[in-house]
């Protein structure tokens, strides 16, 4: 059973991120658009390290320590793959090295 088969009914995209291997390991459908994905396989199948920079990957190791802490950080990032947007995100952790993020609205 897929443990985030409720969040398919959201809305908003919602994913969940393996901090460590920086890749996501869940979506709902409504990611595909913000990620400009064209299906759920294509997503997860994305190596998100490839192109990140050093200053985001530090970003997210210090989200994973204040996960570590029970915080829950929100916070604006202009991304996409090929657009720049920017989505106000919530994140928390959802297992040990795993954080989700609920997109709140789109600038």
């Amino acid at each position: 059973m897929d443990p985030f088969s409720p969040l398919h009914y959201l809305q908003n995209p919602i994913w969940v991120f393996d901090v460590d291997n920086k890749k996501i390991l869940w979506a709902n459908d409504k990611s595909l658009r913000l990620w400009e994905a064209t299906s759920i396989e294509e997503l997860l199948n994305r190596d998100l390290g490839q192109d990140m920079s050093a200053a985001a990957g530090a970003t997210l190791v210090e989200y994973q320590q204040a996960f570590k802490l029970n915080k829950v950080i929100k916070t604006w990032w202009r991304f996409n793959p090929k657009k720049l947007l920017k989505i106000c995100c919530a994140y928390f952790r959802v297992f040990h090295s795993m954080m989700a993020a609920l997109q709140c609205w789109l600038k």
